[in-house]
């Protein structure tokens, strides 16, 4: 869609950013694989307290760990350069995708507590 609407070499740098912004929620990611169970069982059982205190101490991991990474974006434009000298022009492209990545992180796994796997959504 992008293609659309600029150049091809726009979206390559675009493209270059999304790239390295996508790679932000790998401790989410992560930990939502290890913990999707526990918060199943948690949610099975009606234990909302331990649920919510699970999900509080994930979230404050997947921030902490992620938070070194974003900073390293975020102060270092010449991130961009690992694509080549031409890609730089796409640094501020990936701050606001790191900021949004970032935002998505901060609320940790609460995807598993909406619809935690082992449950039936009711939208299905």
């Amino acid at each position: 869609m992008l293609g659309y609407f600029t150049t091809s070499e726009n979206v390559g740098v675009y493209s270059a950013a999304a790239l390295i912004a996508a790679q932000l929620p790998i401790f989410l990611n992560s930990l939502n694989g290890i913990f999707s169970p526990v918060i199943a069982d948690f949610y099975g059982r009606d234990q909302m307290q331990q649920l919510n205190s699970l999900l509080k101490v994930t979230a404050k991991w997947t921030f902490s760990l992620t938070l070194p990474a974003f900073i390293v974006i975020i102060l270092c434009p010449e991130i961009m350069k690992l694509f080549g000298w031409k890609f730089a022009a796409g640094w501020p492209a990936l701050v606001v995708l790191a900021v949004a990545q970032l935002l998505h992180i901060s609320t940790g796994s609460v995807i598993n507590k909406k619809n935690p796997p082992g449950i039936p959504s009711t939208n299905s």
